[in-house]
């Protein structure tokens, strides 16, 4: 039959479902699944040498502080320049120098002489101060170019930090089999609590059963089919994994595990990072429940 492996984070009780399947040869034929496991493994900063940085946008809550940080920064550093007289000089050095008709020499670029200038060096030299003076994360306009800062400020968040590139990167990381001499294969299930005919509760750890209804059948015991849901208090399920002489039991309750499976989250964002390489992979996975760097989730 073969052993069943699942890809899993020891410390951080983390889950993620493989693209391939869950036996070994299927892991290790398929390319998507060394992706994957490549994808979370990141660590580093992302330097603009690729597009991770696109990941973020300026609705994202945490771009959004950097962006206003470093536009303080960019507001005192254009303030310093303001006050620099040896700028000044120069760009009206530049201004003389590159207007055409007027031969001033440029040792006559004297800040406090700038009224008696013709209008034309005057407009040549403010256009001039204006570029140097002025952060290039500023329009035509003077507005501030939101997204190119947020391309800069982006590019020095480190992977793993708020999003799932990276998440894994230095953990305990392992791919185990359902033969391995540990608790982790079932860690990640949860526990499910039933009522005997006797009244008694019992428990097994276990994935949420499905609900079964009953049908009408001649002979011992209860008939039933399985419906396409999970099971709800009161519900008939299984009871294949009791020793108990019953074939169906009442469920009571589910108790989630301290795991997450995190496959949808993984899955979306390699959609959103290489979307012609992964547009597939998010397909049938749901929605995510982590959605860093969008703006519709809170890291």
């Amino acid at each position: 039959m073969g052993q069943y492996f699942k890809y899993l984070n020891v410390d951080k009780k983390e889950i993620v479902s493989l693209p391939s399947g869950i036996k070994l040869p299927e892991i290790m034929m398929n390319p998507k699944s060394a992706q994957v496991v490549t994808y979370l493994l990141f660590e580093g900063p992302f330097d603009g040498t690729t597009i991770l940085d696109s990941l973020y946008d300026v609705e994202d809550e945490r771009v959004q502080d950097e962006i206003d940080e470093f536009i303080e920064q960019e507001i005192e550093i254009e303030e310093k320049r303001k006050q620099d007289d040896e700028l000044k000089r120069r760009c009206l050095e530049m201004a003389i120098t590159y207007t055409d008709g007027h031969v001033y020499d440029k040792s006559d670029a004297s800040i406090e002489d700038i009224d008696k200038f013709p209008q034309q060096i005057v407009d040549e030299y403010e256009e001039k101060l204006k570029k140097r003076v002025y952060s290039v994360y500023r329009e035509s306009n003077l507005n501030w170019d939101r997204d190119r800062v947020r391309r800069s400020v982006c590019a020095g968040f480190y992977t793993g930090e708020d999003s799932m590139c990276g998440r894994w990167a230095g953990d305990d990381v392992r791919i185990v089999g359902d033969y391995a001499d540990n608790d982790l294969y079932s860690a990640m299930y949860g526990t499910v609590v039933v009522k005997l005919n006797n009244g008694e509760l019992a428990e097994w750890v276990g994935p949420h059963p499905c609900a079964e209804e009953p049908i009408d059948r001649p002979g011992p015991g209860v008939s039933a089919r399985m419906l396409d849901r999970d099971a709800t208090p009161g519900d008939l399920v299984r009871a294949n994994r009791l020793d108990c002489g019953q074939d169906h039991v009442e469920f009571v309750e589910y108790k989630e595990s301290e795991w997450d499976d995190i496959t949808a989250s993984v899955y979306h964002e390699m959609t959103r990072y290489m979307p012609s390489e992964f547009g597939d992979l998010a397909d049938n996975v749901g929605e995510p429940e982590i959605v860093f760097g969008t703006g519709k989730s809170k890291h």
